[in-house]
């Protein structure tokens, strides 16, 4: 019988992986795991951050409308139904959407590009509507000029951003 010598040893390998194989394997995954966690993060600014946008962009809208038609237009905010609509001041009728022709709501909890996200805050001089006049300035739900700043506040996932209205101008304003 002939010996074999320390390099002609043959290894009898039956499928599997070594430890050391198995390691790394897990020190990968760990990595690309936390390189994965800040786009979270950033992907919850950015849908907080739309939302925002789009809720600055719908009061100057209101505020527009107003002044386009030479009639009060509002935004009136349900922070129960995390709902805002646009609507007329003088029969309390919805606007309506430009783009969709359609009823201008806007519902957080049934919208899927903003679900989840929460109107935490509204005030308007104690009231939860702002109205703008035939030339823009805006008033609070009852009817009287802003004398103070107003503010909504959104919220998602441990953030939030507040939109500033200011007396007189009703420039608004993240």
């Amino acid at each position: 019988e002939r010996k074999m010598g320390y390099r002609h040893k043959i290894i009898d390998r039956k499928g599997g992986f070594t430890i050391i194989e198995l390691v790394m394997v897990i020190v990968l995954i760990a990595i690309m795991a936390a390189l994965a966690i800040p786009k979270f993060d950033s992907y919850y600014a950015i849908k907080l951050g739309g939302a925002a946008r789009k809720l600055l962009f719908d009061i100057r809208y209101a505020q527009r409308l107003a002044i386009a038609q030479h009639d009060s237009y509002g935004v009136e905010f349900n922070t129960a139904a995390n709902t805002y609509r646009i609507y007329k001041v003088s029969d309390n009728s919805t606007a309506i959407e430009p783009l969709s022709r359609s009823s201008f709501l806007v519902d957080y909890t049934a919208n899927t590009e903003f679900k989840d996200i929460d109107i935490t805050s509204v005030n308007f001089g104690g009231t939860t509507k702002i109205a703008f006049s035939s030339l823009g300035v805006p008033k609070n739900g009852s009817g009287v000029d802003l004398s103070v700043n107003g503010t909504v506040t959104i919220s998602y996932k441990g953030s939030s951003q507040t939109i500033t209205v200011i007396p007189n101008t009703g420039k608004a304003s993240l």
